[in-house]
């Protein structure tokens, strides 16, 4: 079972115009989830990683780009996965080429 904070990391409140709000992921969240919870996915590495969101996915490089590590790394520690953290060190090393 996921703590409640787990969930909550990641969520942000969204209000329309009538009063009514709801909660919806951030791109960061919708990705650690799906990224934590793919089965049959044999991640274990950076390039393993790489493999799964380009190639499975088929998620855009820039988009990964785009993303925060930081908030990623966050998600991480809430969940207690390895895999959200190679995804965050993952999006680490993409902004490092682009900045190079």
């Amino acid at each position: 079972m996921i703590p409640l904070a787990s969930f909550q990391m990641g969520m942000d409140s969204v209000e329309l115009e009538d009063g009514r709000s709801f909660l919806i992921a951030t791109t960061e969240k919708a990705l650690s989830d799906k990224v934590r919870d793919s089965r049959g996915a044999n991640i274990s590495t950076q390039r393993d990683m790489k493999t799964y969101l380009l190639e499975n996915l088929r998620i855009d490089k820039e988009a990964l780009i785009e993303l925060s590590p930081e908030r990623i790394d966050q998600i991480a520690e809430r969940y207690r996965s390895q895999r959200i953290r190679i995804l965050a060190k993952l999006v680490r090393r993409l902004k490092a080429k682009v900045e190079d």
